[in-house]
């Protein structure tokens, strides 16, 4: 999952008329097992003169910050987008695929701003009013799913941090996002929220592209990043619904809102492993993470469906009248490395609870495991196996008839034990006239000295535990040097990330 993070300036002294000046842009994904990568894209410009920012001598970053820019033409025009400025602050932003939505918005000091409904094409537009005390929380009820034509199974959740943010959307992982922050101490402030959209968007992206959405509450939705936001939302919201439909048939009550909240107790450090704040649930977290693994399957080859009917359509539907006029369709959407990456994680956690034998689980593992990156859904359909997602259904059926706690730990396990061991792989393109490159590390950026490999190529590999001495939940931050017989560049920008 590539978030653009910093771009800085490294200068090396071996041009001959002109330092090399190369700009380095740094981009980190989620962290991952050995299985697959982790990414730190570098790329080197050639020689020059121009002028741009900079690194200063503690190495801290300086000069231009890359930012996503939204398609002006194609980014969903919403009500009062036009509206005269000094009367307010405006935010506009999407409400998942669900149209004519109940909308709320009370401030900081829990004073009601606004209360009115959202549009026919699933958006929203509010003022706020000078003297808005911040953080602001936002949420959607009612109205009408654009997908399936029924009201929507959650009350949708999102934030307003500061009066310079202008989109504030309102979508299931919003929801999760904010939920997971509220859930942590000190509630909902920034770091909090920093926070939780790094642990949603790497560890639970439910298959979103985060290049496109970095920030699902406040990354503008376009032509561009609708197709990701929808099938995201739509793979959490059937990942809900279909666990609550099978703790009913156990006769355990229990609703999309209540699961969710028990999700984000568990996510307050950055793991489904059913440890977290108050409300986390080992048997929920359990069941969440098989169902998932699921209702992922049947998203890559999309295949979707919810109550044996399938969402494809619907998904599209919805995606033309939130955006008249484009061409996006579900069955566009690549899927990416992590998405697969995650979706074997998540299988292995299912095993634990069938036999260890047991032939239709594996078969999908192994296909999964033959599947590459940037796939059509078209093209991985005919790759998958025949029992297709029926073949967690015996894993969700022994996880709801047990009440043996050593099972649900035995699936939370599995998924924590793959991430142990992990293969850090760092890459970035190579600059003309350099010998090699030093990788540093440490717990934050200008802590991140500690020198960890040499190596004469762009790219190194490092294991987690045993290269770097960390453990899940830990922080580690990475800056590069880059040298040749001339002398040693500054430390390039820095990138973080939890472990």
């Amino acid at each position: 999952m590539w978030n653009i993070l910093a771009r800085a300036i490294v200068e090396l002294s071996s041009c001959t008329k002109v330092k090399l000046r190369s700009h380095i842009i740094i981009k980190l994904s989620a962290l991952i097992p050995a299985s697959g990568i982790l990414m730190l894209g570098m790329f080197l410009s050639a020689c020059n003169d121009n002028g741009g920012g900079g690194v200063s001598g503690d190495g801290s970053v300086y000069g231009p910050i890359d930012t996503a820019i939204p398609f002006a033409s194609d980014t969903m025009p919403l009500p009062g987008a036009g509206s005269p400025a000094g009367q307010g602050h405006l935010v506009t932003g999407v409400t998942a695929t669900v149209s004519d939505a109940t909308i709320s918005v009370v401030d900081g000091d829990g004073t009601q701003l606004f209360y009115d409904y959202g549009d026919g094409r699933a958006g929203h537009s509010f003022i706020l009013p000078p003297g808005t005390v911040y953080p602001v929380l936002v949420t959607a009820s009612n109205g009408l799913d654009l997908v399936t034509g029924l009201p929507p199974v959650i009350t949708m959740v999102s934030v307003v941090e500061k009066p310079t943010d202008t989109t504030a959307n309102l979508t299931p992982l919003t929801t999760l996002i904010v939920k997971t922050a509220q859930a942590m101490p000190g509630g909902v402030n920034p770091s909090n929220l920093a926070l939780a959209n790094q642990y949603i968007v790497t560890a639970l992206n439910f298959g979103m592209d985060s290049i496109r959405i970095p920030n699902p509450i406040t990354t503008a939705i376009d032509a561009q990043n609708i197709v990701s936001m929808v099938k995201a939302g739509r793979v959490l919201t059937e990942t809900l619904t279909r666990s609550v439909l099978r703790l009913s048939l156990s006769g355990t009550v229990l609703t999309e809102d209540e699961l969710l909240d028990a999700l984000a107790a568990d996510m307050v450090d950055g793991r489904p492993d059913g440890v977290g704040a108050a409300g986390a649930d080992p048997f929920l977290s359990a069941l969440t993470n098989v169902v998932l693994a699921q209702v992922m399957l049947e998203s890559i080859g999309n295949t979707l469906q919810s109550e044996g009917l399938p969402l494809a359509a619907g998904m599209d539907s919805a995606i033309k009248t939130m955006l008249p006029g484009i061409q996006a369709s579900i069955a566009e959407a690549v899927v990416s490395r992590e998405t697969l990456t995650h979706l074997k994680l998540l299988i292995h956690a299912a095993q634990p609870v069938t036999t260890s034998d047991d032939s239709d689980l594996a078969a999908v593992l192994a296909a999964i495991g033959g599947l590459g990156a940037n796939m059509l859904p078209a093209d991985i359909a005919p790759l998958l196996p025949v029992v297709g997602s029926a073949a967690f259904d015996a894993a969700i059926s022994g996880l709801v008839s047990t009440e043996d706690n050593m099972v649900y730990q035995s699936v939370l396990s599995a998924f924590t034990k793959t991430h142990q061991h992990r293969l850090l792989a760092l890459a970035w393109y190579p600059s003309d006239d350099v010998d090699g490159y030093i990788v540093h590390a440490g717990p934050t950026p200008s802590t991140a000295t500690v020198k960890v490999s040499v190596v004469p190529t762009a790219s190194v590999e490092l294991d987690v535990q045993t290269d770097l001495g960390l453990s899940p939940g830990d922080n580690v931050c990475f800056r590069i040097k880059a040298f040749n017989a001339s002398g040693v560049s500054a430390f390039s920008g820095a990138v973080c990330a939890v472990i």
